[in-house]
């Protein structure tokens, strides 16, 4: 039984939607061959918009992790601000 093109995409939503790109790598592959092979306008058309949906997620994704990093570079700064050599003045000999 071969899976449907409808049914690829919607694997595809779902793992762009839920941050899974091991799914989404899984799921790409099979969606790209099916693609090729589609006759069917109204399947063709869902695909697109399905592919559609997936992007918006995955750029979704890529401006919360722009965010999230660029959170965790002021983060180590803030804790990196102000290290340096420790109290160099101790007389360590007396």
């Amino acid at each position: 039984m071969s899976v449907t093109l409808e049914a690829i995409t919607e694997r595809v939503i779902s793992a762009a939607q839920t941050e899974d790109l091991d799914a989404l790598r899984q799921a790409l592959a099979p969606r790209a061959r099916a693609l090729v092979g589609e006759q069917n306008a109204a399947q063709l058309k869902i695909a697109c918009e399905g592919g559609e949906i997936a992007l918006a997620a995955l750029r979704a994704m890529k401006r919360r992790l722009q965010a999230e990093h660029s959170r965790l570079g002021q983060l180590r700064e803030a804790i990196t601000q102000g290290v340096g050599p420790a109290n160099v003045g101790i007389d360590l000999e007396g």
